[in-house]
């Protein structure tokens, strides 16, 4: 939108609802940030206000068989898999058999109203909780849409319309119970992206 051509004046209120299940991946932070330099007065309030994203180290042979694949009609098709999605993808979790590996963990959080909503990274320490093929990381957000309501899009909320996102590694790590291990995490402005360190 343009100032003087589709608005006549710098509005004092912003709604909006680009958001996909990993959040970002519609283009709320490019919306905002467009928003607020634009097309809004200086102290507009912007709905939602912010969010949290938290996430879980998970198993599923299934899940990452959406995304990945070795044989098909007796063929090996393992070189198709330099074509899988390599960011994260909508999954309603309860809809297929996973495991979690660690307890849940912060990524992040936004501030839609004053932050600087820029590209990030991150380096998260996590303790392991079962052994396993860990195959990714799932994740999800709770958005405050405003001081008095939050809405989340976790796996326990059986009432969303948003599904979880999970991003899966190239591979399975194999992980222990009890072990200690650092994620990665670059946040840029529509996507993120979880590497496992080393």
């Amino acid at each position: 939108m343009i100032l003087g051509i589709d608005i006549p004046d710098r509005l004092d209120l912003l709604v909006t609802e680009t958001i996909d299940s990993a959040l970002i991946g519609e283009g709320i932070i490019p919306i905002i940030k467009h928003a607020r330099q634009h097309l809004l007065k200086e102290n507009a309030r912007i709905l939602p206000v912010g969010a949290r994203v938290s996430g879980c180290l998970i198993e599923s042979d299934v899940i990452y068989g959406m995304n990945h694949a070795e044989m098909a009609v007796g063929l090996d098709v393992r070189k198709f898999n330099a074509l899988s999605t390599l960011g994260a993808f909508p999954v309603r979790l309860k809809m297929f058999p996973h495991r979690f590996l660690s307890a849940p963990f912060d990524v992040c959080q936004f501030d839609f109203q004053s932050g600087s909503l820029e590209k990030r990274t991150f380096r998260i320490p996590l303790r392991v909780e079962q052994d396993g093929r860990c195959h990714g990381v799932a994740f999800w957000f709770d958005l405050d849409i405003d001081k008095d309501t939050m809405f989340s899009s976790s796996p326990t909320n059986a009432k969303t319309h948003w599904k979880q996102a999970v991003q899966c590694f190239p591979a399975p790590v194999p992980v222990k119970s009890g072990q200690s291990m650092t994620l990665n995490v670059v946040q840029d402005l529509t996507a993120f992206d979880f590497t496992m360190e080393g």
